[in-house]
């Protein structure tokens, strides 16, 4: 539970510090549970999205830059669509009763 908090939570955090808000919507799949954060702010530009994604501590912004450092932690899947019109994250949970699912 406490994954899924931490990644909902950065997620949520990244739209609204980036984009200036957001949606998001939890599904539960087989036994996957799959969260997609959805912005429509300007996208995370292609010279800045290695080093967005990939590097601790990098931000475009004043903040630690953990963030999705911690969602590729403690998501077993994460996917990421960005572009001019926003950004789409989905996070997946694969963990179901300590089993692993996918």
């Amino acid at each position: 539970m406490t994954q899924i908090c931490l990644g909902l939570t950065e997620a949520l955090t990244n739209a609204l510090k980036h984009a200036g808000g957001g949606e998001w919507v939890a599904r539960q799949d087989d036994e996957v549970l799959r969260v997609i954060v959805q912005d429509h702010g300007q996208g995370i530009k292609l010279k800045d999205l290695p080093k967005a994604t990939l590097m601790q501590h990098y931000s475009t912004k004043e903040s630690l830059g953990s963030g999705f450092t911690l969602m590729l932690y403690y998501t077993d899947e994460l996917y990421l669509a960005t572009g001019n019109s926003g950004t789409t994250l989905v996070l997946n949970f694969c963990q179901v009763a300590g089993q692993k699912a996918c």
